[in-house]
């Protein structure tokens, strides 16, 4: 009998090939499972097709892990990895991930099963951190709920020690920066959550918690910009203050969705510059 599932967040390709992120990721799945009983683990790769790429992220990372087992000489049970190739970011990673572990037919409903979730370990820290300070929000809540209304259920740990953490391949300034840039992303969450009516209690402590926290990691990028001597990066982390304290404590419900709007843009926009996977090749600041 199945009792665990060792979910691999996708990981954009670029070329159609696995990046050094993507490539950490499948990597530190293929040694966590050399802690599992084979015979009772699933492995799941989440990742659809993204862009002009040809290729799906969970094809290239399932292809990446048969590698690794016949280079190991390791025989892993074909019929016990499953891939979703519909997801195009983390949100759907999850709810399409649900549908494709009901319809697989690889576990059993009325059953608990052990999860773990392998990921680069800022991503992973993103992912909890929301678990904890807003589940309403969470991920792993809206993959919990989707497989127990089919009599699926799921046990996941919210310690990152419960779960597998690949280390970031990039350890310059400009990796260390969009490390810092994806935690802002915590306050995007939040105000997402507002408006859309998900907190049903504790909101102004909840909001002041995140409000600070972003505020002084913001100040970190903003500080590494300068740096950096990226002035118009550097404009765009003051626009990101500027929607922060536009909603900062109390809270103008008023003033929410536009604050939201400029925010998510420019988020994205900075995030997309500072990742070193990211080619900044023609209207690269316009791609999905």
């Amino acid at each position: 009998m199945i009792d665990r599932l060792v979910i691999v967040l996708g990981k954009r390709l670029v070329g159609n090939q696995l990046t050094p992120e993507g490539e950490a990721r499948i990597c530190a799945a293929f040694e966590a499972l050399s802690h599992y009983d084979v015979n009772r683990t699933v492995l799941a790769i989440c990742g659809g097709y993204s862009d002009s790429q040809t290729q799906s992220e969970s094809a290239a990372m399932k292809t990446r892990f048969e590698s690794l087992c016949l280079e190991t000489g390791w025989d892993f049970p074909p019929a016990q990895v499953v891939i979703e190739q519909r997801s195009t970011n983390t949100i759907e990673n999850m709810t399409c991930m649900a549908q494709t572990l009901l319809s697989s037919g690889v576990v059993n409903a009325s059953q608990t099963i052990a999860v773990t979730l392998v990921s680069t370990d800022y991503h992973l820290k993103r992912i909890l951190m929301v678990e904890k300070q807003m589940p309403e929000q969470g991920l792993l809540r809206l993959l919990i709920e989707r497989c127990a209304q089919h009599g699926l259920h799921l046990d996941i740990s919210l310690s990152q020690a419960q779960h597998v953490a690949a280390p970031y391949p990039y350890a310059g300034e400009r990796g260390q920066l969009f490390a810092l840039v994806d935690q802002l992303t915590l306050y995007r969450v939040f105000l997402e959550g507002y408006q859309n009516r998900c907190f049903r209690d504790n909101v102004t402590n909840r909001h002041q918690a995140v409000f600070y926290q972003t505020r002084d990691t913001l100040q970190s990028v903003s500080d590494r910009l300068n740096d950096a001597q990226a002035p118009a990066l550097v404009s765009v982390a003051g626009l990101l203050g500027e929607m922060m304290m536009l909603t900062k404590p109390p809270l103008r419900p008023e003033l929410v969705s536009d604050a939201l709007m400029v925010f998510d843009h420019n988020l994205t926009l900075l995030n997309r510059w500072c990742d070193p996977e990211q080619g900044h090749v023609g209207r690269w600041w316009g791609a999905r």
